[in-house]
């Protein structure tokens, strides 16, 4: 008899930040996509060769493909929980820019050297317009499923991360 995996969903105070007389409270949950369910699941809409294009990989010769499992479990959870999620309820057509980067891919598009994109926890996702990306952001946003959300340029395109276990931080950013 197989054994039963359950999802665990908890929130907590992830942080407090003062604002004038007021305190923010961020909110955290705990999740735990269970590596058996991430390596089961097929994304809806992207197959595993998406998660390792890169035109900067390709204007250099560089492999950048993986066959670390836990990174490709990472990168399944992430479309499961978030962007499938967010995708059947846009309705439209959304493309990958960037998912898995190796070291040397990250350092030559000035990525930081904790880049959740080398852990295969995040994408940069676009619709094919500003617009629709707005739209789609605020999907993902409305979801409350994430770890960090970014509107990337004025909606050039969207950075969506998730982390299968331990704490999302549901941290919404835009950066110009």
């Amino acid at each position: 008899m197989k054994a039963k995996t359950k999802k665990i969903l908890k929130y907590s105070i992830f942080g407090a930040l003062t604002a004038g007389a007021g305190v923010i409270i961020y909110l955290s949950f705990k999740t735990n996509v269970s590596e058996n369910d991430a390596k089961r699941y097929k994304p809806k809409y992207f197959s595993e060769s998406d998660f390792f294009k890169s035109s900067t990989a390709t204007q250099y010769g560089i492999d950048n493909t993986t066959e670390d499992e836990t990174i490709l479990n990472n990168l399944k959870a992430l479309c499961k929980v978030v962007i499938d999620p967010a995708i059947d309820e846009y309705g439209g057509s959304v493309s990958v820019n960037s998912a898995y980067r190796n070291r040397s891919v990250n350092e030559l598009v000035g990525g930081v050297s904790s880049s959740q994109h080398m852990k295969g926890e995040a994408m940069d996702i676009t619709t094919g317009s500003r617009d629709g990306n707005k739209i789609l952001f605020n999907v993902i946003k409305n979801q409350n499923k994430f770890d960090q959300l970014i509107n990337e340029s004025n909606y050039q395109w969207v950075h969506v991360s998730y982390k299968r276990t331990g704490y999302n931080r549901q941290q919404v950013l835009s950066i110009s």
